[in-house]
């Protein structure tokens, strides 16, 4: 599969990531069928088998973008154009009972059993949060650590292709406990 990677205005954007998902659960991208696109936005991923697939292609600035081509001979590869959208923004705040804002309140932001893929904000003084570049799709917005049994609120989410969703949480309590840790990080 060759083609070309663009930001909305149709410039071409460089260093893209065009990857293949496979196996295991959830699936990862499998490091044999991952390239990055040029300072030209042009990218060519061999090796692949002449069935349908389900191209990933990402870029830090915008919105996932998924996809689905048929493979073919490299001399018979005609460029498959990809336009990659802003996404839409979600963003809230996080607040105590009494209306004071969470400052410091860990948000997590997912998709299925995909949690490689999980983006981690924190709460501003006035409790806010926001992520950028979000793709399409249906998602969980959760409070707190992001692991199995965690004790933080959890909101299901539709994102559209484009817009602002608002996600707003009222902490009761502490339920992560009140400790603190703190201490220092060394290398060797």
């Amino acid at each position: 599969v060759r083609g070309v990677v663009t930001d909305p205005d149709g410039n071409h954007l460089s260093g893209a990531e065009i990857y293949v998902k496979s196996g295991g659960f959830p699936p990862v991208a499998i490091r044999e069928k991952y390239v990055r696109s040029d300072g030209e936005g042009q990218f060519v991923l061999k090796g692949l088998s002449l069935e349908p697939v389900k191209l990933h292609v990402r870029h830090a600035g915008f919105a996932l973008a998924i996809i689905e081509t048929t493979p073919t001979d490299a001399a018979k590869a005609a460029e498959l154009t990809v336009k990659l959208g802003a996404g839409a923004r979600v963003e809230g705040h996080v607040r105590s009972k009494d209306g004071t804002p969470v400052a410091g309140e860990r948000i997590n932001l997912f998709q299925g059993f995909d949690f490689f893929a999980a983006k981690t904000a924190f709460t501003d003084e006035s409790g806010g949060f926001a992520f950028t570049a979000v793709g399409e799709g249906t998602y969980q917005c959760s409070t707190g650590r992001f692991e199995a049994n965690a004790q933080g609120q959890q909101e299901n989410v539709v994102v559209p292709s484009s817009g602002v969703v608002t996600v707003d949480f009222t902490k009761e309590g502490d339920k992560e406990g009140g400790g603190t840790i703190t201490g220092t990080v060394t290398v060797a």
